[in-house]
């Protein structure tokens, strides 16, 4: 990233267990791609669910891409739910406040960044100065607010919001939420109809006081219609285009192949000790990229 500078003041934050580490280092790559100045990430994990090996490959891949990061690790109680395409280091997002400094953005990992991105930044740290949490609303049907047993869904009604890209003033978060608060809930999941692991966590705890963000800063692919203004991609839901079950489908090309081989346009020397890298995580991947290629020329 040469010529490019960090100019940042709030912490830039995602989580990853072993079953994200290839979506992290693309959804990473996509936003130093895409950034005017460098940016510092944080990374979360439990040493439960990411190993010693699997933290040292991802830090290999990063550095040689340029991306500046930090590992913050976490204890996540292994009695909390870990099921479906949201694993229990979801939670991360709920333990961060209580752990963290500075006031920060979380991002999901089932992301990609395109230009003009960072404006998020200064969007967010203005709404932070008014409302201790921030994120996209994500409207519900009437009848799933009507016919939900979800206590987060019947307290937030029409205000509910998604949490893949979610900004937190520490301060006033500490002022209002006590850690404990947090745990219980989290304890007594299945006992409030919680089905959203974090997000129905944040949602039952704020209801309707945050700041709401533009649906830019958080494009639900597959449900928004206007691509040409999204400046973040959300990839919603358990159909991860990165599943290789997809691998005819448009979604998985326009990862792999408008992102993934489009994006790493890099010196020669880079995208081969990349690949190499890859190569290291899952062969198979490596293979379908190859095997795209070969489609799309």
């Amino acid at each position: 990233m040469r010529g490019k500078k960090t100019n940042q003041q709030i912490k830039l934050v995602t989580a990853i267990d072993t079953n994200y580490i290839y979506p992290l280092i693309v959804a990473l790559f996509s936003a130093n791609k895409h950034a005017e100045h460098l940016k510092m990430w944080s990374i979360a994990y439990d040493p439960e669910t990411l190993s010693v090996g699997d933290r040292e490959k991802i830090g290999r891949i990063l550095y040689s891409l340029g991306i500046q990061h930090e590992f913050i690790s976490l204890s996540i109680d292994p009695s909390w739910p870990n099921d479906g395409h949201i694993t229990k280091i979801a939670f991360a997002k709920v333990l961060l406040p209580s752990v963290l400094k500075t006031n920060f953005i979380w991002f999901d990992v089932d992301i990609l960044f395109q230009s003009k991105w960072e404006e998020l930044i200064p969007n967010i740290t203005e709404l932070l100065e008014h409302q201790f949490v921030c994120a996209r609303p994500e409207q519900l049907s009437k009848l799933q607010v009507d016919s939900s047993s979800n206590e987060a869904v019947i307290k937030s009604k029409d205000a509910y919001f998604n949490t893949g890209i979610l900004g937190v003033n520490i301060k006033e978060w500490s002022l209002r939420i006590a850690t404990a608060e947090v745990s219980g809930l989290v304890s007594e999941y299945s006992l409030h109809g919680f089905q959203w692991k974090d997000q129905d966590i944040y949602n039952f705890l704020i209801g309707n006081e945050y700041g709401k963000l533009s649906d830019e800063y958080n494009y639900f692919v597959g449900r928004d219609k206007n691509f040409k203004s999204a400046k973040i991609l959300h990839f919603l839901g358990s159909d991860k285009p990165w599943k290789r079950r997809l691998g005819t489908t448009r979604f998985w090309k326009l990862f792999f192949v408008r992102f993934t081989i489009n994006e790493f346009k890099l010196y020669e020397a880079t995208e081969l000790m990349l690949m190499k890298a890859l190569k290291d995580i899952d062969g198979s991947l490596v293979r379908e990229v190859k095997k795209l290629r070969r489609v799309i020329k």
